[in-house]
């Protein structure tokens, strides 16, 4: 049972819910345990035969459900968990609801059905599913998952690991060291036929994490981040600062720039590297020689576990393939690597350039044509650079991505840069359900809300897109639509995950009238302090904002037209009392479709139990 409390203004009540139902066949932390066992330890054999038998004789000749309309509703739950994201649940009413009960001549009582029905799940369905496929969490999304057979992943992560022996990346230890950092996790990017795309990643060990040595060796890490901040002159932090001030500096001159991405760049530190870097610092005293020969011996020692034997017996080997990604020195160590790079080679610029580095990725901006050339040169010469990323402003139509953003080069603008695969689905992109803090099922208004919270979305409209200090005003408000755009979208989602028949169409336009003034309010105020001296831009901007808002909804809402038909009338009234873009001569052309930057995302389907319950048994 979980307890939540409603904070409000006026009283305060404490309910008890527990009304979700997990789609998860097994918890992460069983997961992790379970990814290099075989698949007689996992499961049984004996055991998975009896609950396939089980399963077939509940769906035989529809004893269980008596019906075949009884049997689609049970197949949609069994979709929903095939289809999940991660987190994902659904309300335990879905068990029961839209049943006819008349057709099961087995059952007693109403009540005993969803009992019956969440075993059925639980105990046969999940661990069938778990047995012949492997969650694998998708890395181009927030929260997807891909669904693989276990042969194949097996077969994946067996050839990657021989592989990594084989490149001399890892190699095996006949005898078993005191110190071992984790278990060795081995993440698909691409293909699963494809062994050379891969990323591995190492799962900390649980007893370390809240460790004496843990704590040290975070603090570790802030001083080494620190120092490599100091190091150079390439800019880390604060990007709309050092754009702006760029942006004011230049002026009107024509600015040419360059995004280059380092690639490996952990793999490429060996340990000779960095050991080299450490002793060099330690003799210019900039560091302690007790902390650089801690670290040294830390890097020295990456032992992991990277496989088990059909006994449980664990393989560990020693990393040789640079630093170990997971790791809690790893990325700092990495920072500190690429920054003495760029105090040897990044230098003897011009005065009008900008040099910012996010991770492993660079960003290069100048007045002078020269000075890109020789930045691509040092890059190509020195760094290990990944061809197929890199851009450049003379190649790429005075257009470059860099750190999530799209840079105009020719006006000096920025814009978004929203990242959808073809097919993707929006709740791959959120996380709707939380099961330490559950909503009640009458409480629809409630769950939306909370995954349109500003905070949970505000990147879209911070003041890197809603400002006129080097942004247009017709800019902004083309940002600001197509945040609005991805708001609607998320609002779809999630009435589609907690759908039920009979949404009333006034407690949706409350949601959407809530949703439109904290966002505008938010965003004035963002703008407000943000901008130049344009009095009619403040004025008039709060009514600008609201009309795109209604604009974009409307957009979004129309491919659900049997959902939300009396929303969709309401938005339309509300649309024909904003007029104010028309007045001050905004072209509305752009603002009536939505953008090209969402064509790649897929709207996902909503189960219709409505016309499922109506089929006659």
């Amino acid at each position: 049972m979980i307890t939540m409390t409603y904070f409000r203004r006026t009283q305060r009540t404490q309910t008890t819910i527990n009304e979700y139902f997990s789609l998860e066949p097994i918890n992460e932390n069983r997961k992790r345990k379970m990814r290099g066992l075989s698949l007689k330890q996992q499961f049984g054999s004996e055991e998975c035969t009896e609950k396939y038998k089980i399963l077939q004789d509940i769906l035989k000749k529809n004893k269980y459900f008596g019906s075949k309309s009884n049997r689609k509703i049970f197949y949609c739950t069994v979709k929903k968990i095939i289809r999940r994201s991660r987190f994902e649940c659904i309300y335990r009413r879905e068990l029961y609801q839209g049943y006819d009960y008349t057709c099961m001549t087995w059952l007693t009582r109403e009540q005993d059905f969803v009992v019956v029905n969440e075993w059925v799940l639980n105990r046969i369905v999940k661990p069938i599913i778990n047995k012949y496929f492997f969650a694998m969490k998708d890395i181009n999304t927030n929260y997807g998952l891909k669904l693989i057979p276990m042969r194949k992943w097996f077969s994946f992560q067996t050839r990657v690991i021989q592989n990594m022996i084989k490149n001399q990346h890892l190699q095996p230890l006949s005898c078993n060291p005191t110190c071992i950092r984790g278990k060795l996790s081995i993440l698909m990017k691409k293909d699963i036929n494809n062994v050379e795309s891969y990323r591995p990643i190492v799962l900390l060990n649980k007893n370390s994490r809240g460790s004496e040595s843990r704590k040290k060796l975070k603090e570790i890490a802030a001083s080494i981040r620190k120092l490599a901040s100091e190091m150079c002159d390439t800019k880390t932090k604060y990007f709309y600062q050092e754009w702006s001030k760029f942006v004011e500096e230049t002026g009107y001159k024509n600015i040419y720039g360059a995004v280059a991405d380092v690639k490996d760049a952990f793999g490429s530190i060996t340990t000779k590297k960095m050991s080299n870097l450490l002793d060099k610092l330690v003799e210019e005293k900039n560091m302690e020689s007790a902390k650089g020969y801690y670290i040294k011996a830390h890097i020295r020692n990456q032992n992991v576990i990277y496989q088990f034997t059909r006994k449980g017996i664990p393989h560990i080997g020693r990393w040789k393939h640079g630093l170990l990604q997971g790791d809690i020195l790893s990325s700092a160590l990495c920072q500190l690597y690429i920054s003495d790079l760029d105090r040897q080679y990044l230098t003897g610029f011009s005065q009008n350039f900008l040099l910012h580095r996010s991770t492993d990725d660079y960003f290069f901006c100048t007045t002078n044509r020269e000075d890109l050339t020789k930045f691509m040169a040092i890059m190509k010469k020195h760094y290990k650079i990944n061809v197929n990323k890199f851009q450049s402003s003379i190649i790429n139509d005075n257009i470059l991505l860099y750190n999530g953003n799209i840079f105009i080069m020719g006006s000096k603008e920025i814009k978004c840069h929203y990242k959808f695969k073809k097919g993707s689905l929006m709740k791959h992109k959120c996380k709707f359900w939380n099961l330490r803090n559950q909503v009640a099922y009458e409480r629809l208004d409630l769950f939306i809300k909370r995954t349109l919270e500003f905070p949970c979305n505000n990147y879209f409209f911070s003041k890197m897109y809603i400002n006129t200090v080097f942004n247009s005003y017709a800019t902004v408000l083309d940002n600001f639509f197509e945040g609005m755009v991805y708001i609607a979208l998320k609002f779809d989602a999630a009435v589609v995950a907690a759908y039920r028949e009979n949404i009333p169409s006034g407690l949706l336009i409350e949601v959407i009238k809530t949703v439109f003034n904290r966002y505008c309010k938010k965003c004035i105020g963002i703008l407000n302090k943000n901008a130049k001296n344009d009095e009619n831009t403040r004025i008039n901007s709060k009514s600008h904002f609201y009309k795109l808002s209604i604009l974009a909804f409307q957009l979004v809402l129309k491919k659900r037209k049997w959902l939300y038909g009396d929303t969709i009338k309401q938005l339309n009234v509300m649309n024909k009392s904003h007029v104010v873009l028309q007045k001050c001569y905004i072209n509305m052309q752009r603002f009536r479709k939505i953008p090209d930057v969402f064509k790649y995302l897929k709207i996902g389907t909503c189960i219709r139990y409505k016309k499922i319950c109506n089929k006659k048994c």
